[in-house]
């Protein structure tokens, strides 16, 4: 109960700290282009955005043993969107949203669909956490938008064992998990698609690592290497905007989520990969959701 009380907490917390942030970034900025076209200007303003999303998550360890059954998930995310025309095109739109969430993944929420492990270990897990997600967007109309998007965000959960694998190794494994909050970082890639100014309709595929203990220095060397990585991306990318606007949003999304995808693979073995450290817990998640910005 006293770490499901400290999550909550932390993500009041972060709330605030992103209301402040947003309250801050609210300005008028007006672009006068190389193009013929005429200038314009647009409005650099964060929405409050809230969103909620339901899915089925695989979870799956490599010390376990066991595998585990398979668990409905619940979230509720608190952010700020924009969505907003650049100077090389008005038809295609930069993306980014930033936000909290709050989320639990559970075998008690019933059926799960297309379930493979029937007979796993029954889990719980409850997580809070800080993230975002960017892209390109195709500007559909007045009102209309088709976003395919990257995100990633950190977490801290917590995960409870309903059931303990039979042998000695796994039940020491799952022992370093049960009844503590962990440190953890999250990938995800998806569409989104806006069909009012207010309302998005969400689908996406998220793939996340809870680590068994926390290290700072080797997990400090793995990020910075992503990092260099994603900022590479991020620079052919913008080539490619400047070049052909039209392109953008699907060269963007290929490019960043298969990054992730394959940095993720690389952690599953070794959580702060290229450096020696143990593998985590992980799960898959396909999951729909609704959000309205206001």
């Amino acid at each position: 109960m006293k770490s499901k009380i400290l999550i909550l907490v932390l993500a009041l917390s972060l709330v605030s700290v992103f209301d402040v942030h947003a309250q801050k970034r609210r300005f008028k900025f007006s672009y006068e282009g190389d193009s013929d076209a005429s200038d314009f200007t647009w409005f650099w303003e964060r929405k409050p955005t809230l969103e909620l999303f339901a899915g089925f998550s695989g979870v799956s360890g490599n010390a376990f043993g066991t595998p585990f059954r398979d668990a409905n998930s619940l979230e509720l995310q608190l952010g700020y969107t924009r969505l907003a025309a650049k100077g090389y095109s008005t038809s295609i739109l930069n993306y980014e949203y930033q936000y909290i969430f709050l989320g639990n993944t559970s075998s008690d929420y019933g059926v799960v669909p297309f379930e493979k492990n029937i007979a796993g270990l029954k889990s719980d897990l409850w997580r809070a956490g800080i993230g975002m997600q960017s892209g390109y967007a195709y500007r559909i109309g007045h009102a209309s938008a088709i976003i395919p998007y990257y995100g990633a965000a950190v977490a801290w959960s917590q995960f409870n064992a309903k059931d303990w694998p039979s042998d000695a190794a796994g039940q020491a494994e799952l022992g370093l998990y049960t009844n503590a909050v962990r440190f953890g970082t999250v990938a995800e890639g998806g569409v989104k698609f806006q069909f009012l100014p207010v309302v998005m309709l969400n689908v996406g595929y998220e793939r996340a690592l809870v680590f068994p203990r926390y290290l700072f220095w080797k997990h400090f060397g793995s990020v910075i290497l992503e990092g260099a990585g994603q900022s590479g991306l991020d620079a052919f990318i913008k080539q490619v905007y400047q070049s052909s606007p039209a392109a953008a949003p699907i060269v963007n999304f290929l490019l960043k989520n298969g990054f992730s995808f394959a940095i993720y693979q690389l952690r599953r073995e070794k959580m702060n990969w290229p450096f020696e450290s143990a593998s985590p817990l992980t799960t898959s998640t396909f999951k729909v959701g609704l959000s309205a910005s206001f």
